[in-house]
């Protein structure tokens, strides 16, 4: 009897363990490296590891940016998704996806140790420090220009397996489970499929407000991140490679950028603790909406006054000033007249007038 008890109870514990060990939560980049080593597919992986390692950061109490030591903020909602608060509104893993703005700043001076036989005097009042201007930090963590649009669906594999795992703590096996797998692979597949290149024939983006944001036949591609919080993301290539993430987000009470786009310029003006250059709309330049704009020499940050919605726009400023040279090519003008159906059409100029006036 006491044989059977123990094999029946080896049997449970067999079970259970296969249980603990089922598909139902998804083994992520981050646990490949975790248990020591980057995964084959993924050659950024070390890179980002290290990443923002070091002192010389600040971290927001209210924010998260996935580990880059960098400062931001982010306004969590509730919802159902893990992208709008979820199940777990606190959890960085969520908020990774709210965050508007990545901030870091060079370490404070170290203070001189106290001289104990200096005299016992109170030292002068100190004067008000400067705030120090910070420097955009792409977000999530592993997000840096030049890198490939595979690279970036990759950053955001991981960062939705992060998102779903909580989830798939508290789903039971079975046909939820089944549906958080599409959900999860519908994310994951979102990225690459609406990967655009701009060729030689126009696009539906023509009719958007981000028609100023690309040009056709010079390499250029796009591809979309619905968020689902309010918040869509535009990569923009040159080659593959990438040189701008434009973000939209919703103005509204209770959002990180408050209700107007002067809200809006205020909360990066605090972030970056630099007044922005404010340039109004300018068909003939190229700025079709009221902008704001901040440099760390590094990367250009622009705001695009969209109202409701603000276009939060991280650019590397070293393309940006190439692209006259980049941007060769053209676009035509779909309503102009072929050449020689217009040499055709064109009536024969009249001869010249040969008689000589008296």
């Amino acid at each position: 009897m006491k044989a059977w008890r123990l094999t029946a109870t080896v049997a449970v514990a067999m079970v259970l363990g296969a249980c603990g060990s089922s598909g139902s939560t998804p083994k992520t980049s981050d646990d490949a490296t975790e248990a020591g080593g980057c995964p084959d597919e993924d050659p950024f992986c070390e890179e980002a590891a290290n990443k923002g390692k070091g002192g010389g950061s600040d971290a927001d109490d209210d924010s998260d940016s996935s580990g880059s030591g960098s400062t931001g903020e982010s306004g969590a909602t509730t919802g159902t998704s893990p992208f709008g608060g979820g199940a777990s509104p606190s959890s960085p893993k969520v908020k990774q996806f709210e965050l508007v703005l990545a901030v870091s700043r060079p370490a404070p001076p170290a203070t001189a140790p106290k001289d104990p036989k200096a005299a016992k005097t109170p030292p002068p009042p100190a004067k008000p420090a400067k705030p120090v201007p910070g420097k955009v930090v792409l977000h999530p963590l592993g997000m840096a220009f030049g890198i490939g649009s595979e690279q970036i669906a990759k950053i955001y594999d991981r960062a939705f397996d992060k998102a779903y795992l909580e989830l798939y703590k508290t789903t039971p096996i079975g046909p939820q489970t089944e549906a958080l797998d599409n959900e999860l692979a519908e994310k994951k597949a979102q990225l690459r499929r609406s990967l655009l290149e701009f060729g030689s024939l126009p696009s539906g983006m023509d009719n958007t407000a981000l028609k100023g944001e690309y040009s056709y036949n010079n390499d250029e591609s796009m591809s979309r991140l619905d968020l689902e919080n309010g918040i869509v993301r535009h990569f923009f290539f040159f080659g593959d490679r990438l040189w701008k993430i434009y973000d939209e987000h919703q103005l509204g009470a209770g959002k990180p950028l408050g209700t107007s786009f002067d809200s809006a310029v205020a909360y990066v003006e605090e972030k970056l603790a630099v007044k922005a250059k404010r340039l109004p709309a300018d068909f003939g330049a190229g700025r079709n909406f009221d902008t704001a704009e901040w440099t760390d020499g590094t990367t250009l940050l622009r705001l695009a006054n969209r109202d409701p919605v603000v276009g939060v726009i991280f650019i590397d400023e070293s393309i940006e000033k190439k692209l006259p040279t980049l941007r060769r090519n053209r676009k035509s003008d779909p309503t102009a007249v072929d050449a020689t159906v217009r040499s055709v059409t064109t009536p024969a100029a009249p001869p010249p007038d040969t008689k000589k006036k008296k």
